[in-house]
């Protein structure tokens, strides 16, 4: 008997017993196509000798098939897609952006420089060589600090002078360690004094 390769034409002489062990699948020796040598038979004719021959039980047991009715012409031509080059990048780029997600929600909070700020002050003359000032500050950050000190910088007639005003100088007795985020203070002091300033400064010290 005579089969043809479907894909190349090649014709081939085989024994029926042959195709038993895979269900009459081969491959081609010429092209290595897989295909049902006995869709493709047809009886020998002494005129038209083919062109190659072969052993249709040794081409077909050398194909590995776990399931004999498996389609090997599936198997053969079925290939996997090759592996997309913009993956490649792609995995890195998206790692990296997953990370720079991670960190900005987690990263801390900057604390300012000096979270306390002065939002009214007032400096005047008192009776008895003294002078009166009032401060009215904040702690504009969203956490507590500790009470903050003040420098205080008098200037009269070219002359100048400076003084610090610990916290302990203008807490009242029983406050709390630290200021509340978001609150707002005012402090009263008499300060003895032989100046009568005609400028004045003052500034949250902070830590």
């Amino acid at each position: 008997m005579l089969t043809t390769c479907p894909a190349c034409l090649t014709r081939f002489r085989i024994q029926i017993s042959d195709l038993k062990p895979r269900r009459g699948l081969v491959r081609c020796s010429q092209c290595r196509v897989v295909f049902d040598a006995r869709d493709m038979m047809q009886p020998e004719s002494g005129d038209a000798p083919p062109e190659a021959f072969f052993m249709a039980a040794m081409e077909a047991a050398a194909l590995p098939l776990n399931d004999p009715t498996e389609s090997l012409e599936h198997r053969i031509h079925t290939r996997q897609p090759p592996a997309k080059p913009w993956l490649i990048w792609a995995v890195p780029i998206l790692v990296l952006a997953l990370a720079a997600q991670i960190y900005w929600a987690t990263r801390p909070e900057p604390v300012p420089t000096n979270p306390f700020q002065v939002e009214f002050s007032a400096l005047e003359r008192w009776p008895g060589d003294a002078l009166r000032l009032r401060v009215s500050f904040s702690n504009r950050s969203a956490e507590a600090h500790p009470w903050p000190a003040f420098r205080l910088k008098i200037t009269e007639a070219g002359r100048s002078a400076e003084r610090v005003i610990r916290a302990a100088e203008y807490q009242e007795s029983g406050a709390a360690a630290t200021m509340a985020a978001g609150s707002e203070h005012e402090v009263r002091l008499l300060l003895a004094a032989d100046m009568a300033p005609d400028r004045y400064e003052v500034t949250p010290i902070y830590p």
